[in-house]
């Protein structure tokens, strides 16, 4: 079809005016057009949704069967410390515990050192211990017994303890440590009609992890009974200054924790075949929580006795509080 032409007239244009007609009676069809597009998205749209619908509506009729769930493990990083277990309520995720008072499991040293493992550290004897009031099979040591054969013996008899041998930088020792921890074997208060107490004994005296952990538990008076002594050769030249550690180390553990303590000591003298024996030097004495002594005794036999103040266990303890908790915010500070 040819193309139809206007020529102006008077400077009419013709051409513009039959465009523009044309574009005004094709709106109405554009946007009807427009309108199908909208439609068809929208139909695409329901489509999608009908599809997801539908997922969903399966997955829903699958709930219904049991099978579908699992019931929430929960394990332990590590079961020397503790196990973990879940209930059916329980939340998945990735959980950290502190844990205050574990008990340390119970350590001795022997007090002769080694060059090393090899060094002899027995000629001969036997070898037992005593747990829980059950004395072990004795362990028959032969003569030229090396640190190293001796802790494989221990060891390969299985009982409540095993053996190690530690290198102290200068030497090696030979170390024992109970098999087993926990509450059960931890440190222990009592509370009686006078107040709580805890005992301690022997090596316990000695360092502050006792002392400190049982104060946590509540003890108001430590009782340290206590078989310490001289060994005759060396009481005029070791004998003030042996008692006078022993006396100091305890007053700390007053003072550190805010409780009385009360040591009493054996007297007399005892012979042992092959030495001189030991004689028990006394001293008996009870601290204040401040480490003042208020009462003491000597080398003779002696009764203590002394009514404790209880504000002043509680002034102690308001100080022993605030201290921990002043390291408790400490730490805080460092883990931010």
């Amino acid at each position: 079809m040819a193309a139809v032409s206007f020529s102006g007239l008077n400077g009419i244009d013709f051409s513009a005016i039959v465009t523009a007609t044309i574009n005004a009676e094709s709106m109405p069809l554009n946007m009807l057009k427009q309108q199908q597009d909208d439609i068809k998205a929208k139909d695409a749209a329901l489509v999608s949704l009908s599809g997801g619908i539908s997922t969903m509506e399966t997955q829903a009729d699958a709930l219904i069967s049991s099978s579908l769930f699992t019931k929430s493990v929960a394990s332990s990083s590590s079961t020397g410390v503790g196990t973990a277990t879940s209930g059916s309520d329980a939340l998945s995720g990735e959980y950290t515990l502190h844990v205050n008072n574990l008990a340390k499991s119970q350590v001795t040293a022997s007090t002769s050192t080694y060059a090393a493992t090899s060094e002899v550290a027995a000629d001969g004897g036997s070898l037992s211990f005593t747990i829980g009031g059950v004395t072990t099979t004795s362990i028959d040591i032969t003569a030229g017994t090396t640190l190293l054969d001796l802790r494989n013996a221990i060891n390969a008899q299985k009982s409540g303890v095993m053996a190690s041998i530690v290198n102290t930088g200068t030497s090696k020792k030979l170390v024992i440590s109970s098999r087993e921890t926990g509450e059960a074997n931890g440190f222990k208060v009592w509370k009686t009609r006078f107040a709580t107490i805890g005992v301690l004994i022997c090596w316990d005296q000695w360092y502050p992890e006792a002392a400190r952990i049982t104060a946590l538990l509540g003890a108001q008076v430590l009782f340290y009974p206590t078989a310490i002594g001289w060994h005759p050769a060396e009481k005029d030249e070791w004998g003030r200054a042996q008692v006078e550690a022993w006396r100091t180390i305890q007053r700390s553990h007053a003072i550190a924790n805010g409780v009385y303590v009360a040591s009493p000591n054996r007297i007399g003298h005892e012979d042992e075949p092959g030495t001189n024996g030991i004689t028990f030097f006394g001293h008996s004495f009870v601290a204040d929580p401040f480490g003042r002594y208020v009462a003491e005794s000597g080398e003779e036999e002696d009764i203590l006795i002394w009514t404790c103040d209880p504000a002043l266990l509680e002034i102690q303890k308001l100080r022993r509080d605030l201290y921990t908790v002043d390291r408790g915010l400490a730490w805080m500070s460092l883990k931010v």
